[in-house]
């Protein structure tokens, strides 16, 4: 193909070829809130350590620096601001924020100056022609965003497709540069390239030149005229001119064999205490295996790097990780309280990973924690045994006074299940994820194994820690609520999805019960709805009587369906005859009457999907010539 060496800028029109797949949607929200930092961290660290030379340690750099007045020419003439067909030409239909860094370098003020954040990894294979996967990793992670890796090889975590909109979302022009150095192959896109380097973007979509219609995906590299086709490719700058245009641009020299890769963000405002934080958090087991090097870098200074090994909150886990990985403990006391599981979940022919919890020491107080460290509250660290990153501190629940910390390391024979499971973030395991359901649509016995593999860890490791903290510290009372009751338990056949079942109550107290429920399902999460009419039948002695009614959702234990009175649900919503009440008062309040019934309607706050829950309604008279109570149970799987 022949083509212009001088790059240009490349905007996607709509369809004129099919080069660039779907246009680039946003990021879904994650299971647990992340800052922008946080997902950086794990996106980037995540394909480092993919890349990772065998018997290597990753060595990741992160690099905050402003790019000044003195160098704002050299810079924007580098990313093609003098091309007829550069974004800075149609600034104003790309939909970027005020103060943008493309707004920044070419405006009339006196600073020009705007931030990047370089990141660079040593010691990787760079992005080039991956044989085991068959992908070109450089066009896998600039041009194939939105992409599915549903069948990346086992232990590795990231996706080099949609995640990819990380980078994008963390800088304020929607623009980043990727810069790699690799081994060429023959097989790659260019099979003489041994070093790459694109700037991408991704605006929004727009119209320019006279109506044509762009979907706001934008390349600057090198066009390639094709055959029989109206419109180039644009294929990335390659070799030495990839370098000559690094090395300008500020990235760190790299020889021809020193592979690696280099991205960096531009206008990016990304907190370097809050970065090191975030790696600590969730990069904490693979620093403590001694897989990983993370140095930081603000302006021309050195800053203190990630030591997570410092951080007194992570300790415990640490502890838990180091029983788990060279089956030490702390001391004898600690080791006589410690709860070790080699398998937490009874599938035949598989080993899910170990399970380890530790109890906080008494003076650990964990209600007095800043609010962004909460997620480390009585948590168990989720860790996957291939890229050793903490997917999720997973709250498994439980009503006790006693604080724990714990992990669990999924054993390499549920790799493959645990990642499919992941969505674009990494942040969870979720056995209904899209990933996992695509790749076994058509092994529907296949599929079902994965998905109890999945489930089965997440249900098992609950049940584990809350009867672990159980057994550390007995639970407080559960609220009981005045008056006397003749309670009649009935529990409804299980229910799941959405479904509903209705519960008539014939009785002979002086009031009927009708109960409807619905199971909703969101995400990874559930809740439960519920409809109650009661009203005084011919029983009654008045037309009218006053009663408590209270509704109690109730997570179950394990699978032999018995209501957990240690584990609460909240309701989140009542409604009473379709007026708003406190959530919090339960019992309420209400008048009875034989002419109309009460409708009560509540919504509980959310739980485990993979968790059974029940719902207990009690209605209470409190007439003082009546005494009489109903109660009814639903349960939703």
């Amino acid at each position: 193909m022949p083509s212009n060496t001088e790059p240009k800028w490349f905007f996607v029109r709509v369809d004129p070829n099919n080069q660039m797949g779907a246009t680039l949607e946003d990021l879904p929200p994650g299971a647990i809130e992340l800052s922008q930092e946080a997902r950086v961290v794990r996106e980037a660290i995540q394909n480092s350590v993919d890349a990772t030379l065998p018997n290597e340690k990753t060595n990741v750099f992160i690099w905050n620096k402003t790019v000044p007045e003195s160098e704002i020419e050299q810079f924007r003439d580098l990313i093609g601001y003098r091309d007829s067909d550069s974004p800075f030409k149609r600034l104003k239909k790309l939909g970027l924020g005020k103060g943008n860094a493309l707004e920044r370098m070419q405006s009339r003020r006196k600073d020009r100056s705007f931030e990047v954040t370089i990141i660079e990894d040593r010691n990787t294979c760079g992005l080039g022609y991956d044989p085991e996967e068959d992908i070109d990793r450089f066009d896998q992670l600039c041009i194939s965003h939105g992409k599915d890796r549903t069948n990346i090889l086992q232990g590795r975590g990231g996706s080099y497709g949609e995640g990819k909109a990380v980078y994008r979302e963390a800088s304020d022009s929607n623009m980043f540069i990727v810069y790699s150095v690799f081994k060429p192959h023959p097989k790659a896109t260019e099979p003489s390239a041994r070093a790459r380097l694109y700037v991408c973007a991704t605006f929004d979509g727009h119209e320019w030149h006279n109506g044509t219609k762009y979907r706001g995906r934008a390349l600057y590299g090198i066009h390639m005229k094709q055959k029989g086709e109206p419109y180039p490719l644009c294929r990335p700058i390659i070799n030495d001119d990839a370098h000559r245009i690094a090395k300008r641009l500020g990235f760190l020299e790299r020889a021809d064999e020193e592979y690696g890769t280099s991205i960096m963000l531009i206008g990016s405002h990304i907190d370097i205490d809050e970065l090191r934080a975030a790696i600590e958090d969730y990069w904490w087991p693979r620093m403590w295996s001694n897989l990983l090097s993370v140095e930081l870098w603000d302006g021309n200074d050195v800053v203190d790097p990630p030591e997570p090994k410092k951080r007194a909150d992570l300790t415990p886990y640490t502890t838990c990780y180091s029983i788990v990985e060279e089956g030490i403990s702390a001391n004898a006391d600690q080791l006589e309280r410690t709860l070790r599981k080699n398998s937490v979940d009874g599938i035949p022919g598989v080993t899910q990973g170990k399970l380890v919890a530790t109890p906080l020491p008494e003076s650990e107080d964990l209600s007095d924690k800043a609010e962004d460290d909460t997620y480390l509250e009585n948590t168990v660290a989720l860790i996957r045994s291939g890229p050793k990153m903490v997917v999720q501190y997973f709250d498994p629940r439980g009503l006790s006074n006693a604080n724990f910390a714990g992990v669990f390391v999924a054993h390499e024979d549920v790799e493959e299940q645990l990642h499919l499971s992941e969505p674009p973030l990494h942040d969870a395991w979720n056995p209904e994820s899209y990933r996992l359901s695509k790749l076994y649509a058509d092994q529907p016995e296949r599929l079902r194994f994965n998905r109890d593999v999945v489930s089965g860890i997440l249900r098992k490791t609950s049940n584990h820690l809350r009867e672990y903290r159980r057994k550390l510290a007995p639970a407080p009372e559960p609220v009981q609520v005045s008056g006397t009751r003749a309670l009649t338990n009935i529990l409804a056949s299980i229910i799941s999805g959405s479904g509903r079942r209705t519960v008539p109550r014939s009785s002979p107290r002086p009031f009927n019960l009708r109960m409807d429920e619905r199971r909703m399902n969101e995400g990874q999460y559930a809740r439960i709805f519920t409809r109650s009419e009661v009203i005084l039948n011919e029983r009654a002695k008045a037309d009218s009587m006053d009663a408590e009614v209270s509704i109690r959702p109730y997570l179950l234990m394990d699978d032999d369906l018995k209501r957990d009175r240690d584990d609460p649900i909240s309701n989140v919503e009542v409604l009473i005859n379709g007026k708003a009440e406190s959530s919090t008062d339960n019992p309420f309040s209400v008048e009875l009457s034989s002419k109309a019934p009460i409708i009560v309607e509540t919504t509980s706050e959310q739980f485990e999907r993979e968790l059974y829950a029940s719902v207990e309604i009690d209605v209470n008279i409190i007439e003082a010539d009546v005494n009489a109570t109903e109660d009814a149970e639903q349960t939703s799987t």
